[in-house]
């Protein structure tokens, strides 16, 4: 029995941008770009967070995701998108994790998430109580794989 569920038809989905590498890999945002200042457009897409990742595929406009740290801060969250990723931000809900393998992590916080999910599954870990370590989204969609049941 894993941890946290997913509908199967979005989370396959999903997984296949993570691991294709047509995104490029951004944190702390949904989505980070530069902006034309004069007329607030964006010129060029640098990256996504892998919840930008999840929104994107989906049709998510990109200025929706300039500028949101999680789903939940969009105004216009698309349908399709499962519930407990549009969820607030809170300790050691799934968006939490995700942001954290996306964002970076510190042995610490691995040792709180163990505390609170003692059977989750980790590919990589950080070496010391001061490395703090990100995974590329391949790492994320391998974590996913292990840690969530498509249903």
């Amino acid at each position: 029995m894993k941890t946290f569920n997913l509908p199967k038809e979005f989370a396959e989905k999903w997984l296949v941008a993570l691991k294709t590498g047509d995104y490029s890999q951004a944190s702390n945002t949904l989505l980070d770009a530069s902006v034309n200042y004069d007329s607030g457009d964006i010129d060029h897409i640098i990256g996504y967070c892998c919840l930008g990742v999840a929104c994107s595929i989906l049709g998510a406009n990109d200025d929706e995701l300039l500028n949101k740290d999680i789903i939940f801060q969009m105004s216009n969250i698309p349908d399709e998108i499962p519930q407990i990723l549009a969820e607030e931000n809170s300790d050691f809900n799934l968006v939490d994790i995700l942001t954290r393998l996306n964002d970076g992590f510190t042995s610490m916080e691995h040792i709180n998430l163990m505390e609170q999910y003692e059977h989750l599954w980790f590919n990589r870990l950080p070496s010391n109580t001061t490395e703090k370590i990100s995974y590329s989204f391949k790492e994320i969609a391998e974590w996913i794989e292990h840690n969530v049941d498509l249903i």
